[in-house]
């Protein structure tokens, strides 16, 4: 009964161990990547956010509509890293649903965090799960209003 225990207690310890913990500190290898498509629109948008440079675009299916890049030091970078983590951005989650829409867009979102990817795709055919909804529009606000900031800097 006591290894009962013992590996009980063990084990616990090693599942809470192994659990995915983001840094308290921007890693260098931190990124963002968007990508919005308006489906039947034929709108669509990047956005790139990482230490080497910065990429915010739009574009229709004839032209681009706005190009802008820039670059960001971590000190920059570091209150929306922690932003993130704060919201538990990483780990929002969605839930697939089976059928097939074509004409409707979608948005993208990838992390990179200590060389891990994290995706979160919203769709027609995948949605967010109710109880994150908050948390991705949070995360999407976050991100829009540090690129604004850089947009308006002109930097």
């Amino acid at each position: 009964m006591k290894s009962f225990a013992f590996m009980f207690v063990l084990h616990n310890i090693l599942l809470l161990a192994s659990c995915q913990t983001h840094p308290a500190k921007m890693p260098q290898d931190f990124s963002i990547s968007i990508g919005n498509y308006g489906g039947m629109t034929g709108l669509a948008g990047k956005t790139i956010i990482s230490l080497d440079s910065c990429i915010d675009e739009e574009k229709n299916v004839e032209k681009i509509l706005s190009h802008y890049e820039w670059n960001v030091t971590a000190a920059e970078l570091e209150p929306l890293y922690q932003s993130l983590r704060k919201i538990d951005a990483f780990e929002i989650k969605t839930l697939a649903y089976h059928g097939r829409v074509y004409d409707t867009g979608n948005s993208s979102v990838y992390f990179t965090v200590n060389s891990k990817r994290y995706r979160i795709l919203e769709s027609a055919n995948n949605r967010i799960i109710p109880k994150h909804v908050t948390r991705y529009q949070e995360m999407l606000k976050l991100i829009r209003e540090f690129v604004d900031s850089f947009r308006r800097k002109g930097k």
